[in-house]
């Protein structure tokens, strides 16, 4: 409005159009592909979605401490009220899933987000019953926010709640949903997924066989959130680059009992190997070999690890020398710290279930729902 008529083709500055789909005109597009916020489970609901599996996820999820990262939950008695576009028993029980997580010190200090992705009303109506049951000082100090997408664009928070609102009283599959006008609706579920940096709970009052089509946008987010394993992408695995030391440090570690991944990939970057226990992992370098082909210098390692410590790896190094001039040693050292960073022989694993977080969080969030 206040533009037109002042700047060259003022016309194509409307609410249908992006600042950035206008400079694409003119300037080419550098697209930042290394992605720091969220953890891999959650962005790569986005990586699938919008950006052709481009993004490269950086963060590591050991030091993490809620589990699963997404999280399915459905609401079997939710009926959405068609004419304010509500589902009144998705929001009663987001507000005792959020309250009941409060009380676990995994989500000590975490923020909650809510995001509605059916309008304002839901958003409205969830934000009402969150400031009738949660204390002011609890809703300022989480940094509670509830909203649709766009309200959120910017923004993030720990952990993210997304409400569909709609359900299926038929019998037949409810109506499509697409990408939307120019993909819009694409872009809010993208939007409203990458918000959640540590855990992201799609909650829902369908059945996702019956009351939704293949293709379906609601589908297919619910069916990651189940299990974003079955959407990674499948690449044709490459040739390793090992280096002498690699292998003798790899395979001591493999024989007493750990749990080692050679060659692990984060982002752009190439880690020798990963200790791996439960939900934990650990990296492992190794330095100074001749046999080394690889062009990497110590500024180049330096650098990585650097990055990646800041995005919650640790890191052991091993050097030639100090391994061949005394392996035994230098074993015991290297056993020492992966102790302190909690990694065990795969003979002490026992019976480590992913879910139990979850489990107890539901179970309280039912008895704090008993008193609504």
């Amino acid at each position: 409005m206040y533009i037109k008529d002042i700047i060259p083709n003022s016309h194509l500055y409307d609410m249908k159009s992006s600042l950035y789909d206008i400079a694409k005109t003119t300037f080419p597009t550098l697209m930042l592909r290394e992605h720091f916020r969220c953890v891999p489970n959650i962005i790569g609901y986005s990586n699938r979605l919008a950006y052709d599996y481009k993004i490269k996820a950086l963060r590591d999820d050991s030091s993490v401490p809620v589990k699963p990262a997404t999280i399915s939950y459905q609401i079997e008695n939710g009926v959405r009220d068609n004419k304010r576009k509500v589902n009144e028993e998705e929001a009663k029980n987001i507000i005792a899933l959020i309250k009941a997580c409060m009380e676990f010190d995994e989500y000590k200090n975490m923020s909650f987000g809510v995001i509605s992705l059916l309008g304002d009303e839901q958003a409205e109506k969830i934000n009402s019953l969150a400031m009738e049951k949660i204390k002011p000082i609890d809703f300022e100090e989480r940094k509670i926010l509830c909203g649709n997408a766009s309200q959120f664009q910017g923004d993030e928070r720990d952990v993210i709640f997304i409400s569909l609102v709609d359900n299926n009283e038929g019998e037949a599959p409810l109506r499509m949903t697409g990408e939307g006008t120019g993909k819009a609706t694409k872009q809010r579920y993208n939007v409203a997924v990458s918000r959640a940096k540590n855990q992201l709970w799609i909650v829902h009052s369908l059945d996702v066989g019956n009351d939704l089509k293949s293709g379906d946008m609601r589908r297919e987010l619910i069916e990651y959130a189940i299990n974003p394993e079955n959407f990674k992408e499948q690449k044709l695995s490459k040739a390793k680059v090992e280096t002498n030391l690699e292998l003798t440090v790899a395979n001591e570690l493999k024989v007493k009992g750990y749990n080692i991944v050679p060659d692990w990939k984060v982002g752009s970057y190439r880690i020798d190997m990963v200790a791996v226990y439960k939900d934990r992992k650990i990296a492992i370098e190794c330095d100074g070999d001749l046999s080394n082909t690889v062009s990497n210098t110590i500024k180049d390692d330096m650098e990585k690890q650097t990055v990646l410590e800041r995005l919650g790896w640790r890191f052991v190094r091993v050097r030639a020398s100090e391994y061949y001039s005394n392996p035994i040693e230098t074993m015991y050292r290297i056993e020492k710290e992966l102790a302190e960073f909690g990694i065990q022989k795969e003979d002490f694993i026992n019976n480590f279930n992913a879910n139990e977080l979850k489990e107890k969080v539901i179970r309280r969030a039912k008895e704090i729902l008993a008193d609504f």
